[in-house]
C-alpha cells in the first residue's frame, strides 16, 4: 500500500500522466486541499505552498509544469510540520514539497556541427528555473 504523503519515482512512472499536477490528482487528492490551521502570528490562509528541490515556488499551479519524469519523490506535509520544515514562510495550508531527480554536474558542451570542444569544456547544470521551465 503506497504511503499516504509520499509519491515516489517509480509510482510516477506508472502513471499515464505527463504533468505532475496531473498525476497528483489522480494519486492523492487530498495533497491539493489546503487544510485550515494558521500559523502563529500570521493571518489565517488555506492557501497550499510548493517547495521544488526546497525553493518556494509561487503557486500551486507551477505543478503544472513539472513532468513526471523529472520527480524523484512528492511529498506532502500538514500545515504544522511544513510550518516547522519550512520555517521562514507561513505555510498554514500545507505544503507539497517536490524533489526532483539529481543531474549530472558537469555536462560535455556539444553543438551539432561545430568544432569538437577542448577536453575541459563544460556546461553548468541548468537552475532549477531553467530546468522545469519557471519563469520569475
Amino acid at each position: 500500500m503506497p504511503a499516504h504523503d509520499l509519491i515516489a519515482a517509480d509510482e510516477l512512472a506508472h502513471s499515464s500522466e505527463i504533468y505532475l499536477y496531473d498525476a497528483i490528482r489522480r494519486l492523492r487528492p487530498a495533497f491539493l486541499k489546503p487544510r485550515g490551521v494558521a500559523a502563529y502570528g500570521a493571518p489565517e490562509t488555506t492557501v497550499l505552498t510548493l517547495y521544488v528541490d526546497g525553493q518556494r515556488m509561487d503557486s500551486i499551479d507551477d505543478l503544472r509544469r513539472i513532468s513526471c519524469d523529472e520527480v524523484l519523490e512528492v511529498r506532502f506535509y500538514e500545515p504544522h510540520t511544513a510550518n516547522v520544515k519550512f520555517a521562514t514562510h507561513n505555510n498554514s495550508g500545507g505544503a507539497i514539497a517536490v524533489t526532483l531527480k539529481a543531474l549530472p554536474n558537469d555536462v560535455p558542451v556539444t553543438t551539432p556541427g561545430a568544432a569538437a570542444p577542448p577536453e575541459n569544456a563544460t556546461q553548468r547544470q541548468p537552475t532549477l528555473q531553467n530546468r522545469v521551465g519557471f519563469r520569475r
